[in-house]
């Protein structure tokens, strides 16, 4: 990922990851929103304003307002950028399509391109998930 004049953000992959997970959990936490289509192409940073990148979500076309004991079937988003299961046209947990959406954007963000790092990266994401939503989601989700 690179400013839109060419400068690399690497060095900033700690701090955008994090800014994202955080703006996610927001949108879920205070909206009950699902925003469904979560890829580098909705994200902006706003270099201008503060002395660091602020990344934001920007999009929200076919996002969804639900709860976080709810399932939909509903398929919608970027092919590329979905969930397996809402590919698959299963049924599934809006909030955690969402998060499968921000670990493919961040190990684009971070470069990831083996399986090793990919699988860590994933397993990262699930204890985020059994941290921050364990007291909403029923238990087989998490596990």
């Amino acid at each position: 990922m690179r400013y839109q004049n060419g400068t690399n953000l690497k060095g900033h992959t700690a701090l955008l990851s994090g800014q994202l997970l955080r703006a996610v959990n927001f949108l879920h936490s205070e909206f009950m929103i699902s925003h469904m289509d979560i890829k580098p192409d909705n994200l902006v940073l706003d270099v201008k304003t503060y002395s660091i990148p602020i990344l934001k979500i920007i999009n929200f076309d076919i996002a969804i307002t639900t709860n976080t004991h709810m399932k939909t079937s509903l398929t919608c988003g970027t092919k590329d950028y979905m969930a397996p299961e809402v590919q698959e046209g299963r049924s599934y947990y809006p909030f955690l399509a969402n998060l499968y959406l921000c670990s493919i954007c961040m190990e684009e963000l971070l470069g990831l391109e083996s399986p090793e790092d990919c699988t860590h990266c994933h397993k990262a994401f699930r204890v985020f998930a059994k941290k921050n939503y364990a007291d909403t989601l029923p238990r087989s989700v998490l596990h």
